[in-house]
């Protein structure tokens, strides 16, 4: 009797402990899971170190070869050598046992593009009328909304009764002849077009409104980040958003013109600082053209000048996400009219964050450069990173609170655009 109690007890033990166990594995497979890559790029012909240091074994396999396969331990240092581009994937798990997730291993050709690290005037037409406001016209009457739940915040204006408008003069105009009669707008709202009816009313001052806000055009400064073998360029790290409603701006028509640097505002703790310059829109100050405002930047072609004055620079190897490491990095920019490289570090790299513009944490620590501008200031945005003699990111960012702090972007993003 007192041994099946204890064979009872024994037993009851090693389920808890089993359960534990499997409770514990369960836990590790999440958290490896979330701090593998998805994709890890091995570039043809080199030999690529990987230092994941994790407890974990993995299978490599290629994608088209089901006969020939490699175990490895990931808890020490991984070099890899492809002469081929293909494909292959990484079968990793725990003890050898549980499963932790399947990553890609890309074979890519090298890829090079010249740094950027320059000022650039930005201009950028709306692909209609921005809606900024909807608002109330005080008439003899009394107070009415006339385009209330007909237009809101972030809406473009297309064409007014069917005629295409160019900027906010051509509605304005339009409104001013209605006499009173509605008006059929045709509206973009996130990437959908419709029409809807809207009825001008006469204000107090004796003119017919709609009681908008609206705006066609945006302009700033901003930074190259760099320029490719056939000419296009990308810049900021981010869009452009209306400064009102905080959408991306839709593009029309748009170019990058030279810039003059006039001033710089050091930024300091809750104020950050800005680079003030000067652009004139004319054809012969013109850089190149703007085809793409996207989360991650614009993105362009360059016209001949721009392009005589990058090819000044030598070109740079593109470094992906998993070469990226904490500590020494080098930003380019230009704060004193030269194009010069300045010391920072990499403090934190979030490869999964939601948000891909603000994949790297940096800090500033060139003395010349804080002196200059107290760390990263308005304008910066798009400042190449520089790491191990490869281009890894762009300057995105800043932290409100402490100016010698920032975000940035891997460049791999940027060129994926």
């Amino acid at each position: 009797m007192k041994k099946e109690v204890w064979l009872k007890k024994i037993l009851i033990f090693l389920l808890g402990l089993s359960a534990l166990f499997s409770s514990l594995s369960g836990f590790a497979v999440q958290y490896y899971e979330s701090v593998l890559p998805d994709t890890i790029h091995v570039t043809s012909g080199e030999i690529q170190t990987f230092d994941l240091d994790l407890p974990l074994t993995a299978t490599i396999q290629s994608v088209n070869d089901d006969d020939t396969s490699m175990v490895v331990s990931l808890g020490q240092t991984v070099r890899l050598l492809a002469r081929s581009l293909t494909e292959y994937q990484m079968e990793c798990r725990l003890l050898g046992i549980f499963p932790v997730k399947t990553v890609s291993l890309k074979v890519v050709d090298s890829t090079y593009v010249i740094p950027g690290g320059i000022p650039v005037g930005i201009y950028m037409e709306t692909d209609g009328v921005m809606v900024v406001d909807v608002t109330e016209v005080e008439t003899n009457g009394g107070t009415v909304c006339p385009a209330e739940y007909v237009l809101q915040e972030g809406d473009y204006i297309l064409a007014v009764d069917g005629k295409s408008v160019d900027d906010k003069t051509d509605i304005v105009d339009q409104v001013a002849q209605s006499d009173g009669d509605s008006l059929v707008l045709t509206i973009n709202r996130n990437y959908q077009v419709f029409d809807a009816k809207v009825t001008p009313v006469r204000s107090k001052e004796g003119e017919y409104q709609l009681g908008i806000w609206i705006r066609d055009n945006a302009q700033g400064i901003g930074t190259l980040t760099y320029m490719d073998e056939l000419g296009n360029f990308g810049a900021l790290g981010h869009g452009i958003h209306d400064s009102d409603t905080g959408e991306i701006i839709h593009l029309k028509q748009d170019s990058l013109y030279e810039t003059e640097i006039l001033a710089i505002q050091k930024g300091e703790s809750g104020s950050p600082g800005e680079l003030t310059g000067v652009i004139e829109y004319r054809e012969d100050q013109q850089l190149g053209n703007i085809y793409l405002n996207s989360e991650y930047g614009i993105f362009g072609s360059c016209n001949l000048s721009l392009r005589s004055e990058m090819l000044k620079w030598e070109p740079v190897q593109v470094g992906y996400p998993e070469e990226a490491k904490t500590g020494y990095a080098q930003i380019i920019c230009t704060v004193d009219g030269e194009r010069s490289y300045y010391d920072t570090e990499i403090t934190a790299i979030h490869s999964d964050a939601a948000n891909q513009s603000k994949a790297l944490e940096i800090t500033v620590t060139d003395p010349e450069l804080l002196e200059i501008t107290g760390g990263i200031v308005q304008g910066l945005s798009g400042s190449p990173i520089i790491q191990n003699d490869k281009i890894i990111g762009a300057v995105t960012h800043v932290f409100v609170n402490d100016p010698t702090r920032g975000y940035g972007i891997f460049i791999s993003t940027m060129l994926e655009q």
